[in-house]
């Protein structure tokens, strides 16, 4: 998370981020080199104008290699 931008030094108060590494489950959106590896997990929450979502959360797949990108809009 060092790597992170500077604008995720100070995120908007909309954000909520959770992060946990656990080893990665056996789902169908993960590839299967991915199964029972470990992983960082990111899971963004922002509260915020929909029109910015995407400007504030595309910031952390530049964080790293993601395995599987399962954002989507609710």
């Amino acid at each position: 998370m060092r790597r992170s931008p500077a604008t995720w030094r100070t995120p908007p108060r909309e954000l909520g981020l959770l992060i946990a590494i656990t080893d990665a489950p056996p789902l169908p959106a993960l590839p299967k080199e991915a199964h029972g590896r470990p992983v960082l997990v990111l899971v963004p929450v922002y509260s915020g104008d929909p029109e910015t979502a995407d400007k504030v959360i595309e910031p952390l797949a530049a964080l790293g290699h993601p395995v599987a990108n399962l954002v989507s809009r609710n």
